[in-house]
Parts: C-alpha cells; structure tokens; sequence
C-alpha cells in the first residue's frame, strides 16, 4: 500500500538511533523503560530520541505530500 511505502521510506531516512526507538516503542510495544534497559542508556534519553525522531518522521511525511 502506498502508505505504508511512503510512511517505511520517511522512517529510513530518520537517524538510526532515533528509529530504533521509534519501531521497539510503536511496533513492539515496549516501554521507554524497557528500550533503555535494551540499550543500556537512561530513560530520558530514550525518551528524547523517540521525541526528535516523531519530529522528524513528522517534517518529512509533510515534505512528501
């Protein structure tokens, strides 16, 4: 499906680290608790790429409208 192209291209350009977090949070369902555990990195900064990762996932499905 189209969508789901556009969403999967937009998500590849997003830095790796950030998209990590982004697919163990939406996909797998784990908690920011857990992906830092995974990580082994804090939950805050987990929480942060997660956040500026949505943003750019954001910015860039804009962009592809």
């Amino acid at each position: 499906e189209r969508s789901d192209r556009v969403i999967a291209e937009a998500l590849a350009q997003v830095p790796e680290s950030q998209r990590e977090v982004i697919i163990l949070k939406i996909l797998e369902g784990l908690t920011f608790r857990e992906i830092a555990a995974v990580n082994g990195e804090s939950i805050n900064t987990m929480a942060s790429r997660y956040r500026y990762g949505i943003e750019k996932l954001r910015a860039l499905l804009e962009d592809s409208r």
